[in-house]
């Protein structure tokens, strides 16, 4: 994967390691990288390093296709955002006890995925019911349903659905918890979801959170007034999308931090 190579191959030669098919970029006063993978496996169990604990580098397998399953062990404790991005064969995931850093974003668009294997030490993350949850299920981190499920609940006592948590899979339908406080960036971005009811309790939508292939149909349980960087609305306003087109899928869905009035 040339860029994630590029960048460690423009350092000092004294800081970057290579372990098999891995290559490890040591930045002083941070930590250790994995920043770079020069296989092509299907199956990828990336090395323990004995007793260096690293972080996954964002962009490390991005479009990696022949990727079906990795196997992420104890010593890597966070995983950035868009590590395996695209990796649209990815099936499984297996999570080692340390990982306490992760976003739905480093697993964007990997619409083939379904399994997810988490250590039972692991404090930080949980799965249940097709989804990767932080361990206390207040947040949903990550969708698991893969290409077949086309419908999902997401389960009371959820407060926060998180950045790229459904971006790019398949799912028509969603129904939200009346527990849901915060719909982080991306959340929904590129799925199929044609109708979305916005729970009484929330009162945050991230950047383009809302912004699916086909929504035609936004409501508010709540008629509050809605501000943020693209001005102001209000769910009356969204009565009949198709007359307000242009505002409603150029300003309030797409590239604005909403905020509801309190």
């Amino acid at each position: 994967y040339a860029e994630a190579i590029n960048i460690v191959t423009s350092e000092s030669e004294s800081k970057v390691e290579l372990d098999g098919d891995f290559i490890f970029f040591q930045h002083d006063g941070i930590g250790l990288y994995l920043t770079g993978y020069l296989g092509n496996e299907s199956v990828v169990s990336i090395p323990s390093r004995n007793t260096d604990s690293y972080i996954i580098r964002f962009h490390l397998f991005k479009y990696c296709n022949t990727l079906t399953e990795v196997i992420i062990p104890e010593t890597v404790t966070k995983i950035e955002d868009y590590a395996f991005v695209s990796c649209e064969n990815l099936q499984k995931v297996t999570l080692g006890k340390n990982v306490t850093e992760m976003s739905g974003a480093a697993f964007d668009v990997c619409t083939s995925l379904t399994e997810f294997e988490i250590d039972d030490e692991n404090t930080a993350f949980i799965v249940d019911t097709n989804a990767v949850y932080t361990h206390d299920k207040t947040e949903l981190v990550k969708y698991i349903g893969g290409k077949s499920i086309t419908s999902f609940d997401v389960p009371e006592g959820v407060t926060t659905i998180g950045m790229n948590s459904f971006s790019g899979v398949p799912l028509s339908s969603i129904n939200l918890p009346s527990t849901l406080i915060k719909i982080d960036s991306y959340a929904f971005y590129r799925t199929n979801i044609s109708t979305i009811t916005i729970p009484s309790n929330v009162v945050f939508i991230g950047r383009e959170a809302l912004s699916t292939n086909m929504l035609y149909s936004l409501s508010f349980e709540v008629l509050s007034t809605w501000r943020g960087s693209g001005g102001w609305f209000t769910p009356e306003s969204l009565s009949d999308p198709f007359e307000n087109a242009d505002t409603f899928t150029k300003t309030i869905v797409k590239d604005h931090i909403w905020r509801r009035d309190e």
